[in-house]
């Protein structure tokens, strides 16, 4: 276990101080007092920042897994016109 004060724990999980201390107050990590002020395991604040995107993954109306874009037959019309070859003319076929 690896703790780390939660300007060092905002920094690993690209979130603000602020976000750290909420997530604390609203106890999805815990804290302890140590050497320049509070600490959280390392490991913990990267598993609720990863649990945070993914919620805001799922929540987006129309978001795929993965955020890949899909191709083929599935992808629709929108596919057949990027596919569309263009003529030496410069013109649509």
């Amino acid at each position: 276990m690896v703790w780390v004060d939660l300007d060092t724990a905002a920094r690993w999980a690209a979130v603000s101080r602020k976000t750290v201390e909420r997530w604390v107050r609203e106890r999805r990590l815990v804290s302890r007092p140590g050497p320049g002020g509070r600490q959280v395991r390392l490991e913990r604040v990267m598993a609720v920042e990863s649990e945070r995107r993914a919620s805001r993954r799922r929540g987006r109306p129309g978001a795929r897994p993965g955020g890949g874009l899909i191709s083929g037959p599935e992808a629709g019309p929108a596919a057949s016109v990027s596919e569309r070859s263009v003529s030496s003319e410069g013109e649509a076929p």
